[in-house]
């Protein structure tokens, strides 16, 4: 993760700059399936921010998540890939 903050439209945290667990936390105020995620999220201490899709589906999984919280997060992934786009090369 960089050291500064990059907003996008709408205030919004620009993916590739920050984690997946960073930018899922933007959306704990939404009443939809992602914004329970996110509140999930907030509340367990246990939570590690994942790497890739299969250590996300790993650590949903070892914790007894529903199918339903599998699909979600699938998509979440998803979502925050597609918005994180091609990352600069260092």
């Amino acid at each position: 993760m960089e050291g500064r903050i990059e907003m996008g439209t709408a205030g919004m945290v620009v993916a590739g700059r920050y984690t997946f667990t960073r930018w899922l936390l933007q959306y704990q105020k939404e009443a939809t399936a992602v914004g329970d995620l996110a509140r999930q999220v907030a509340r367990d201490p246990e939570w590690t921010d994942p790497k890739t899709l299969a250590a996300l589906e790993s650590q949903l999984s070892g914790a007894g998540s529903p199918q339903a919280t599998l699909d979600v997060a699938r998509r979440a992934w998803r979502r925050f890939a597609s918005d994180a786009g091609p990352r600069p090369k260092s």
